[in-house]
């Protein structure tokens, strides 16, 4: 008789399919994870600026960014700002 040429082992392609579905559900489980623990520590995204030719053709905001969870407050910037505006209201 001749011989099956699948090889010994029966469910080969199937075993295969296992793996890879183990192998993206961890993969998944790793992002689901990463995620998380940057919500718990309420970290925001930060996006790369644009440039000067896409910002030219968006149309303009009618409104500002709303504020993050983070306090804007607590940033060196807005510490800046809000001397400055001290120190104008003085002199005006």
């Amino acid at each position: 008789m001749a011989r099956d040429s699948r090889g010994d082992e029966p469910g080969g392609c199937l075993a295969i399919f296992f793996l890879l579905l183990l192998v993206g559900l961890v993969i998944l489980a790793v992002v689901w994870f990463v995620s998380f623990v940057g919500h718990v520590l309420e970290l925001t995204p930060t996006y790369p600026e644009t440039s000067p030719t896409v910002a030219a053709t968006d149309p303009p905001r009618s409104s500002p960014r709303p504020p993050t969870r983070s306090s804007p407050r607590s940033s060196p910037c807005a510490t800046r700002v809000r001397e400055l505006r001290r120190e104008l209201e003085r002199r005006g």
